[in-house]
């Protein structure tokens, strides 16, 4: 196998050579009608080096289709980064977390956990890859969350359309897209009517970027990742507040006008521990959402149904950020986490129950 990689990997090193060679030698363009012989020898010269570029950029491509590769972790296939979800120990604790929530808050709650792009790329992955059953992971700390606490069915939903752009090619977050079906499985489970995706008029930030995966990869020919805002084509007004350690800035629009504070990141104001969201127009009350990071794609499509929307990420909250947060304000409550945090990170929802409690 290491033989036939070798000769694969020799092959697609002289395919420019071999392409720039051949063309020129059975190059048939004809002297056009007043072309020069110099400029003649000019544009053939110009049309072999442009067809050069283009292998050039299309064979590291092929060469990872042809001999799938690892490293640090992360499965380089054609189109996407993918890196698989490493099995920790904390999923049955954090679903008793969320459990003791909605037995400490009464009101109803709703457990979205969203697989990893590696789950619903599996079509991208080689054919004998072993990877970590995220399903399963999932339907098991819905059974342990209990009966007052209802599953959120993101993984059907996603994987409906996952050769739709849902996930970054190369970071592990989801993006505007993705987070858009995150959204309508939140809807569903709550018994209420999604919005559809045409009622959101969608602008792209112009110039691509690439995520962690791509740093830690560390190879050429690999296609940065398009951010995307979705922005619902009713007029709204909205307020939105950041904390973190006692620090607070507000915006007064849902999306950032050209500056992305962090590029994967639409929500105006990037990533916080505490975010407060008022908008006028929408169809429902007040709703808590406490998740991760990647929570934040499916934030702004929540934040124009719901007048009131509060992010908490309790992985890095600080409990003087809680100082107004009142429960029976609330009419809904979701934890929205991505498979990796649920089985890895034990701070899932903790520090906000202590501050409960002490109340």
């Amino acid at each position: 196998m290491k033989r036939i990689t070798s000769v694969l990997v020799l092959v697609f090193f002289m395919l420019p050579a071999l392409f720039i060679g051949a063309y020129g030698i059975f190059y048939d363009g004809k002297i056009e009608d007043g072309e020069s012989s110099y400029s003649y020898v000019e544009r053939m010269t110009k049309e072999t080096l442009l067809l050069s570029d283009n292998i050039r950029e299309i064979a590291p491509k092929l060469l990872y289709r042809l001999s799938p590769s690892q490293r640090d972790g992360i499965f380089i296939t054609l189109d996407y980064l993918l890196e698989d979800v490493k099995i920790g120990d904390f999923s049955a604790e954090n679903s008793r977390t969320v459990k003791k929530f909605a037995e400490v808050s009464s009101i109803p709650t709703y457990f979205a956990i969203v697989p990893t792009s590696i789950a619903i790329k599996q079509q991208e992955l080689p054919k004998r890859a072993a990877i970590f059953n995220q399903k399963r992971l999932i339907e098991e700390c819905y059974k342990m969350a209990g009966g007052d606490v209802r599953g959120v069915d993101c993984y059907s939903e996603l994987f409906a359309v996952r050769d739709q752009y849902l996930y970054y090619r190369t970071e592990n977050l989801n993006t505007s897209l993705g987070g858009y079906y995150i959204y309508r499985a939140v809807m569903k489970e709550m018994r209420e009517t999604p919005m559809e995706i045409d009622e959101f008029s969608v602008f792209h930030r112009q110039d691509k970027i690439m995520g962690s995966l791509a740093q830690r990869v560390a190879l050429k020919g690999i296609e940065g990742d398009l951010t995307s805002i979705y922005e619902h084509q009713s007029s709204r007004a909205y307020s939105v507040v950041h904390r973190n350690n006692k620090k607070t800035k507000k915006y007064y629009s849902l999306y950032p006008k050209g500056f992305f504070e962090d590029g994967f990141v639409t929500i105006n104001g990037g990533h916080s521990p505490y975010i407060d969201i008022n908008s006028s127009g929408g169809r429902f009350g007040s709703l808590l959402i406490i998740g991760d990071k990647n929570a934040l794609s499916v934030l702004p499509f929540l934040a124009v149904d719901f007048r009131h929307v509060t992010f908490i990420d309790p992985s890095s909250i600080d409990n003087s950020d809680l100082y107004d947060l009142k429960l029976q304000n609330y009419d809904r409550a979701v934890f929205c986490f991505d498979a990796r945090t649920v089985t890895n990170d034990i701070n899932l929802g903790k520090a906000f129950l202590s501050y409960e409690e002490d109340k």
